[in-house]
């Protein structure tokens, strides 16, 4: 749980960074901005987010063992989420996400599709998001789908979207697991 938190914490902050480069949404950047701001206060918090849960409980009253188990993982978690560690967390897979979406950003120059850096992340970030959402293993099928319809949105014509797209998912699914895989001594120490 609190690797895949870290993941979508991640591809949020790179989403906001991403959608500040169109600069007509620059007031949506600023109220999700909020909104993640408040959401890891949640998570840093777990004592708020415990007496959430009492306060949801309280006024419904029903599902005991629903709430009970949100009450208990947000309990057994609460050693993962403290800020320290959440802050090292989301920082190594934003960078680690991060160096994916400068590869693909790198590629799509190379491959003459003139978009800007911005634009890049956003696209690769929200395809990553999406492809998480589709619970499919390693967001198969969702990720592709998404970025070719982003790029093609974009203007990128459909076959340089579909061979940049089958590219960075064949070159760069393993930054993120490498950064992570390299990291693992020190967060078991």
């Amino acid at each position: 749980v609190a690797d895949r938190l870290n993941d979508v914490t991640a591809s949020l902050v790179l989403i906001l960074a991403g959608l500040a480069a169109f600069s007509e949404y620059l007031w949506q950047v600023a109220f999700f901005l909020a909104l993640f701001v408040g959401f890891m206060a949640l998570i840093a918090r777990p004592r708020l987010l415990l007496a959430i849960i009492g306060w949801i409980y309280g006024r419904i009253r029903r599902q005991h063992r629903v709430f009970a188990g949100f009450r208990r993982a947000v309990r057994f978690s609460a050693e993962l989420f403290t800020p320290r560690l959440y802050v090292i967390g989301v920082g190594l897979a934003v960078l680690g996400w991060l160096a994916e979406c400068v590869a693909f950003w790198w590629l799509l120059r190379e491959m003459g599709a003139p978009l800007s850096f911005g634009q890049a992340v956003f696209v690769f970030s929200f395809s990553l998001l999406f492809g998480g959402v589709s619970l499919t293993p390693g967001g198969l099928g969702g990720f592709e789908a998404s970025m070719i319809f982003l790029l093609n949105e974009l203007g990128i014509a459909l076959d340089v979207a579909v061979a940049a797209t089958a590219v960075i998912r064949a070159v760069t699914l393993w930054f993120a697991v490498g950064l992570g895989f390299c990291c693992m001594p020190f967060a078991l120490h």
